[in-house]
């Protein structure tokens, strides 16, 4: 197998190889493994993590993989078992990786076998409205947290969109990363549906986990040939202020304001923004 350089380096850290399972894991890209709540590190941060924890002290043993919502995941370098770190504490979760690698693909896979995302992110109007009427959940939730609303409208799908926002899903349901159906739809520019969706109660102060506000969506979201391409829309940013949502509320990570875009935004939309 060949080694990428970043694993010959790790395993110049450690005392012997890697576990066969754990170089092949590694191998494979990771950084494009995501399992539900599970992601998987890049190589380069497991090696960064790998060295930071050596340089403090920390228990040269256990090797960071990746993060879930409850922490971050390490897998023990002689046993192979699976531990979760939060807040401190280690709390092993499993007694195999491979094991619990394949029963995290396993849960991924169930986890995205939801017919009314599926329909929906294929524009699929004519399934979304039989799934309905056959009383599937609206709000269901695929494996990184999409919901049928969520799905249709990153695939562009309107029609589809606009029938699910009819049946009155709710909207205060984020994904795995914090993301609401309001700030896609403000992504994709579409005011209609981002007011139809204030009306029914969606929340114009929400941000993601890393901290990006709706200002942030609607300013960056990338207009389609058709719309005159570019990026941001100045009506979606018009509605949301009209909804109450301030320019010089934190829409950025680490608690900035959405003027503080760089080249993110269009010059023109950062010269009106900067004006109001």
């Amino acid at each position: 197998m060949f080694l990428p350089r970043l694993i010959i380096e790790l395993e110049s850290l450690l005392s012997g190889p890697l576990p066969a399972a754990l170089r092949s894991f590694l191998a494979r890209r990771p950084q494009g493994t995501a399992l539900g709540h599970f992601r998987a590190y890049p190589r380069a941060l497991v090696l960064a993590q790998y060295r930071e924890r050596i340089n403090t002290g920390t228990d040269p043993l256990l090797l960071p993989v990746g993060r879930n919502t409850d922490g971050e995941l390490l897998v023990h370098l002689k046993e192979e078992s699976v531990w979760l770190e939060s807040e401190g504490k280690h709390t092993k979760v499993a007694d195999n990786f491979t094991a619990w690698l394949k029963a995290q693909r396993a849960l991924h896979r169930q986890a995205n076998d939801k017919k009314l995302v599926r329909a929906a992110r294929a524009g699929d109007v004519a399934r979304v409205e039989r799934l309905l009427r056959r009383g599937t959940d609206i709000n269901e939730q695929d494996a990184t947290g999409n919901t049928p609303l969520m799905a249709a409208l990153l695939a562009w799908q309107y029609e589809a969109s606009s029938l699910l926002l009819k049946h009155q899903p709710d909207l205060s349901i984020a994904d795995a990363s914090g993301h609401t159906a309001l700030m896609w739809a403000a992504y994709r520019n579409q005011p209609l549906l981002v007011q139809q969706m204030i009306a029914q109660g969606a929340d114009v102060h929400a941000r993601t986990a890393s901290g990006e506000g709706l200002l942030y969506f609607a300013v960056t979201g990338p207009r389609s040939v058709t719309e005159g391409g570019g990026k941001g829309s100045r009506e979606v940013v018009e509605i949301l202020i009209t909804a109450g949502l301030r320019l010089t509320e934190p829409q950025l990570p680490g608690d900035r304001p959405v003027g503080d875009l760089g080249v993110e935004a269009e010059e023109g939309l950062r010269a009106w923004l900067a004006g109001q």
